[in-house]
C-alpha cells in the first residue's frame, strides 16, 4: 500500500526562521561530519518532527522543500547520509519507496528478503504427506470421520446445508467444504 503524505504546509518567513532556529549547522555532526542535526523533538526512529499548526511534520521533508523549492508530494525524502535527524538539503533526495529500499539494501542497512527453499515440491508437506495431521487427528477438528460420512449421506438424501450446520454444530461453510471435498478429502 502506498504511503500517504500530507501536503506540506504554507510557511511564513517567521515559521521558516523558527524551523532553521532548531537546526544545528555546526560541522562534525552525523556520519559524514557535514550533517545538520534537528535539535528538538524526534520520532522513535530518530527523524525530527516540527510542530506547525498543531500538526507534526517530518523535518527532513520540510528541509528538502526549503532547500530545493520542490514539494516532495507523495514521494519519500531520502537521506544520502543515512542520518535520520539530518536537515541538510544537500543530503536529501526525493525518491519512490522502491528507490528508498534499494538505497537501503545497497548501503547494507537492510538485507533483501531470503528466497524461500520451502516452496512447491520441496515443501515438507509435499515430501512427507504422511506427517500431516488430517481429519480427526488434527487438534482443531470439530468433526470426526463418522460425522463427515453422515453429512455427505444426509446431503445426498436432500438435507440442506443450514440444517446440517445446525445439527452438527459447525458453520455452514464447513458443511459446504465437506460436501465439496475441499476439506476431509481423505475420506
Amino acid at each position: 500500500m502506498a504511503r500517504r503524505y500530507r501536503k506540506l504546509p504554507e510557511l511564513s518567513q517567521q515559521d521558516i526562521q523558527r524551523f532553521w532556529k532548531y537546526v544545528d549547522k555546526t560541522p562534525g555532526q552525523g556520519p559524514t561530519g557535514e550533517c545538520w542535526s534537528w535539535t528538538r523533538g524526534r520520532m522513535p526512529k530518530g527523524y525530527g518532527q516540527f510542530i506547525h499548526q498543531r500538526l507534526k511534520w517530518y523535518t527532513h521533508r520540510i528541509a528538502f522543500f526549503l532547500g530545493h523549492g520542490l514539494d516532495p508530494d507523495q514521494e519519500n525524502v531520502c537521506h544520502h547520509c543515512d542520518y535520520p535527524p539530518c536537515c541538510n538539503p544537500s543530503h536529501l533526495f526525493k525518491g519512490s519507496q522502491k528507490i528508498n529500499i534499494e538505497d537501503c539494501i545497497a548501503k547494507g542497512r537492510k538485507t533483501p528478503p531470503p528466497i524461500s527453499t520451502r516452496r512447491g515440491d520441496t515443501h515438507p508437506n509435499h515430501v512427507h504427506p504422511e506427517h500431516m495431521r488430517r481429519g480427526e487427528d488434527h487438534r482443531n477438528a470439530r468433526l470426526n470421520n463418522a460425522k463427515v460420512l453422515e453429512i455427505r449421506r444426509l446431503r445426498d438424501l436432500g438435507a440442506t446445508q443450514p440444517a446440517l450446520s445446525l445439527r452438527f454444530g459447525v458453520n455452514q461453510a464447513t458443511i459446504s467444504d465437506v460436501i465439496l471435498r475441499k476439506s476431509w478429502k481423505h475420506i
